[in-house]
């Protein structure tokens, strides 16, 4: 037979379920009914008083029945199951649940901004860097194009064709979180700008025949009075397959790297493995680069490449530098760059071909590299000019 729990033991488990109760109600502003709540939540799903990540997801769908913002089997919540699974053995139990759902239901704003910065900021170092975003943002734009398949709204044609411009959109979205948020330029989010661009009601958004999807990327939703005491102009959903929201003019710098020509040799083999950095006037912020070409000197990338500039300021006329690179073992070998100025009689829309100059004086180059640009307000500009 098993061992009876006495009176007494039954009784100091329960003041310790109540003084827990009290400790969450204090922290979260949560009253008894809704922590009760949320404990009869953890036993309907759970299996021997533990919570696996499926039945986790599970327990947030019930919640979101209720209100709660809907982040269940997204990267948001495999995230969050992993954070507050603080033992690491790949369930929760009660102690380890309570404090992850009494902050969904009743945590403030502040303490949710944290913990979707913990979520974002994967390798710890308090602060998060664009392939930190781009892991959270690119599940968003899965889960709105899931939604949409799922509501029977797209057919197998068009959602081919909305796979095709996910890179597109998740580099415009990310692009406008360091663009307009990381406010030093170090190509990093600190938690105080991240807290800002989150507080900018940021989610992913795909509509169809007037139907709006949402894919949020944080773990809240501002209510309107929120919404309404924020900046005007301050908020921006990016959407899936519409190009309804964008800045003022011309915001869009497409720049096509189309290939190299005969460029400098820099291996013993008598090839390069090129590939470029595009540089859009002086600011950080402004950069990209190409993918690797092995063993040629006559690289073809037929890469698009695409800058946002969220002011009128920011459009004017720019100064584009592409530096080639030899990409080796232990780092890169310079092959040369070009400068392109991009002022009020500049050819957009047309390839053309820019010889290759030295970076630095004794620099040993040669070759030219066939580019070209354009400037407008379509995020999905294609050149018509220029062989893709």
């Amino acid at each position: 037979m098993g061992d009876t729990l006495s009176t007494e033991q039954l009784a100091t488990m329960e003041t310790e379920r109540r003084q827990k109760i009290n400790n969450f109600q204090n922290q979260t502003r949560l009253d008894e009914i809704d922590v009760v709540a949320i404990e009869e939540c953890f036993k309907e799903h759970s299996n021997n008083d533990e919570l696996n990540e499926e039945q986790f997801n599970k327990a947030l769908q019930h919640l979101e029945e209720y209100g709660l913002n809907k982040i269940s089997n997204s990267e948001l919540s495999a995230r969050m199951f992993h954070i507050y699974d603080t033992n690491g053995d790949g369930v929760l139990d009660f102690d380890e649940f309570l404090p992850a759902f009494s902050l969904l239901c009743g945590g403030s704003i502040d303490d949710k901004v944290d913990l979707t910065f913990r979520i974002y900021d994967k390798d710890n170092s308090g602060t998060i860097d664009r392939e930190e975003m781009s892991s959270i943002i690119t599940a968003s734009f899965h889960a709105g194009l899931k939604l949409l398949a799922s509501a029977g709204e797209l057919e197998e044609t068009l959602i081919d064709l909305t796979l095709g411009l996910l890179d597109m959109c998740i580099e415009l979205s990310i692009d406008f979180a360091f663009d307009s948020f990381d406010s030093d330029g170090d190509g990093v989010l600190t938690k105080e700008e991240f807290k800002v661009w989150a507080m900018n009601d940021e989610n992913v958004t795909a509509t169809v025949d007037g139907q709006n999807y949402n894919a949020p990327m944080t773990l809240f939703s501002l209510s309107p009075d929120q919404k309404a005491s924020l900046p005007s102009g301050s908020t921006s959903t990016w959407g899936l397959l519409d190009n309804s929201t964008k800045p003022p003019g011309k915001p869009y710098l497409h720049v096509h790297v189309h290939s190299g020509v005969d460029l400098v040799s820099k291996d013993r083999n008598g090839y390069s493995d090129p590939f470029c950095k595009i540089q859009v006037g002086n600011d950080k912020k402004y950069k990209r680069k190409t993918v690797v070409r092995k063993k040629t000197l006559n690289p073809v990338w037929k890469e698009n490449l695409k800058f946002i500039f969220l002011s009128t300021r920011a459009q004017e006329n720019q100064t584009v530098t592409i530096e080639i690179f030899d990409k080796d073992k232990l780092g890169v070998d310079r092959m040369g760059k070009v400068v392109v100025n991009l002022d009020d009689d500049f050819a957009y829309e047309q390839l053309q071909q820019y010889p290759v100059q030295p970076v630095k004086p004794k620099d040993r180059v040669s070759g030219y590299l066939n580019l070209a640009f354009a400037r407008n307000d379509d995020l999905f500009y294609r050149f018509p000019n220029v062989d893709l």
